[in-house]
């Protein structure tokens, strides 16, 4: 393995760790009050009852599941997952940086599993 590609999986790592520990502060610190702005949405009761007794993992898990869900709001009100209105009033602030974070997850992971198959190290 060249140093260059050791720095990559190193960085990538890192990356990894500070996303997850930013999950887990949001999810801590704010996960109830992001919960209720959905209170009839089917998809977030689902994952709240799935995870009510699971933690801090739990918690960044029923996190995670809404911003997944705010990522995709333009099909879950379709598929009846979220509600509509209950979307449109959650706010922009907080909206932007679950999505963003989202982002920044899917996108870090998928480089590094990329990378791991294409040079296969």
């Amino acid at each position: 393995m060249s140093t260059v590609l050791a720095y990559l999986y190193a960085f990538l790592i890192g990356m990894c760790c500070v996303v997850m520990l930013a999950w887990i502060i949001i999810a801590a610190r704010h996960g109830d009050y992001i919960e209720s702005f959905f209170p009839t949405s089917i998809a977030v009761l689902n994952i709240k009852s799935l995870y009510a007794q699971a933690g801090t993992f739990g918690k960044v898990m029923r996190v995670l599941g809404i911003a997944v869900a705010l990522t995709f709001r333009n099909v879950c009100p379709t598929k009846a997952l979220l509600d509509k209105a209950e979307c449109l009033a959650f706010p922009v602030r907080w909206r932007r940086l679950l999505v963003g974070l989202f982002i920044v997850h899917a996108s870090v992971v998928t480089l590094l599993v990329l990378i791991y198959q294409l040079v296969g190290v």
